[in-house]
């Protein structure tokens, strides 16, 4: 049996430029990860005094603009829950510039907000989006707005 080697170099050749091109970005996918995870947690069990520590400075304000739209009927909405938020990382989207981008998460069992004088109520599952920038070596999210989902969920 005679071996076509240069098939078998090209072979490996495409097979090694199919997986490099998986790593689009700047940094390490552990820390990307474990910012989106610890924000996303947080942000989504009301935790914002934790969620702050993976946002840049910029965000601050739209984590304190969520923080004064909470009123005891919400409190109580997640007193009664069975269950915190979870979070899936689903996606990673990375601009040209290689330091900017999004994640792409899945987030169950949070509370909606609803308007004031109502409470706000349990989504079982919706996705969302979340902007991120390396800055100084570290990932961090960038938030440019309320999060909002990507998609309505009427349940």
């Amino acid at each position: 049996m005679k071996f076509n080697y240069s098939l078998i170099s090209l072979s490996i050749a495409f097979s090694t430029a199919l997986f490099s091109c998986g790593v689009t970005h700047k940094g390490d996918n552990d820390q990307i990860n474990k910012e989106v995870d610890d924000f996303a947690t947080s942000y989504f069990n009301y935790n914002y005094k934790e969620a702050i520590r993976h946002c840049t400075q910029e965000s601050r304000k739209w984590l304190i603009y969520a923080a004064s739209n909470i009123h005891d009927a919400d409190i109580m909405v997640l007193k009664n829950s069975k269950e915190g938020a979870s979070i899936v990382i689903n996606d990673y989207e990375f601009h040209d510039n290689d330091t900017t981008g999004c994640v792409l998460i899945t987030v169950h069992n949070y509370m909606q907000l609803d308007t004031i004088g109502k409470a706000g109520r349990i989504i079982k599952q919706a996705d969302f989006r979340l902007p991120v920038v390396l800055r100084n070596k570290r990932w961090t999210i960038k938030m440019e707005a309320p999060l909002r989902s990507e998609k309505p969920n009427h349940d």
